[in-house]
């Protein structure tokens, strides 16, 4: 308005002066822009300084062994030993069956080793220790066939009082995986969907087995403590007078009522617990 009266009374100097001076202050009254997001001025803020340290070849193997034992930490000790004890059935099947599978290393070794055989298949201790100490692989991974896998399982199937559990042959399938990623190895796509596709139709085939036969029993998991099972062994375990027996009928007691794991209840500690009344929660 000021600009148009300046204009009005025939003053252009006066209405130029007076239009720069107003122009002026509106862009001293305009506030800064702002940053539009936190990641502007995230990319805005000076990268700190990394440094890379140069390692010495003597401090290799030691960062090689702590890598390894972190890689080795997949499963536990406990897992370790039940995958090694069905992996061993299955070794012991593929020397007799499937040799050319073999590793020609681990065939050198037991003809070196006069304990390694009983009646001519390679002894469990031997193949337990082979296991554990990986100084040799047992199979050549690129020969190896779900075939050599899923006929194993059908023979030991076929044997008195093989087991009916799909639990057990779940047990065999990882213990599989388990040699596989114990020494680098993957297995190809092509083995895992057979597998895959052999679990599916057992699984279906045990069902179908335990709703014609009734004298099998099908079971899937563990089988449940009933209470007078557990009431029997917290009886005799008050009646003995080892120290022992009284955390043992303690841990039976807790897992029992927490339907826990084991491993669960190793975790408990008293600020855990609380008292009301006569019971514990």
């Amino acid at each position: 308005a000021t600009v148009a009266r300046h204009g009005s009374t025939g003053c252009p100097g006066a209405a130029a002066a007076e239009r720069s001076s107003l122009m002026a202050s509106v862009e001293m009254s305009e506030p800064k822009s702002l940053p539009s997001s936190s990641n502007d001025r995230s990319r805005r803020r000076p990268r700190a300084a990394t440094s890379i340290t140069h390692v010495d070849d003597d401090q290799m193997p030691d960062l090689r062994r702590r890598t390894e034992r972190v890689r080795n930490n997949v499963v536990s000790e406990r897992s370790k030993r039940i995958y090694n004890s069905a992996t061993v059935k299955f070794l012991q099947n593929t020397y007799v069956n499937n040799p050319r599978c073999l590793n020609q290393a681990l065939k050198n070794d037991i003809t070196n080793n006069a304990d390694s055989l009983k009646d001519n298949v390679p002894t469990r201790r031997y193949l337990l220790r082979v296991l554990e100490e990986r100084s040799i692989r047992p199979i050549l991974f690129k020969r190896f066939r779900s075939q050599y896998f899923t006929d194993w399982l059908e023979y030991y199937r076929q044997q008195p009082n093989a087991s009916t559990n799909m639990s057990t042959y779940n047990g065999y399938r990882s213990a599989l995986v388990h040699l596989f990623r114990t020494f680098n190895k993957q297995m190809s796509e092509v083995n895992q969907r057979v597998i895959a596709g052999y679990f599916k139709g057992l699984k279906r085939e045990l069902t179908m087995q335990g709703m014609v036969d009734d004298s099998v029993d099908i079971i899937v998991g563990k089988a449940p403590l009933s209470f007078g099972v557990l009431r029997f062994i917290g009886e005799e375990m008050l009646k003995r007078n080892g120290k022992e027996y009284i955390f043992a009928r303690t841990f039976l007691l807790i897992s029992w009522n927490l339907m826990t794991r084991a491993n669960n209840c190793l975790r408990l500690r008293y600020h855990h617990m609380d008292f009301s009344g006569d019971s514990m929660r």
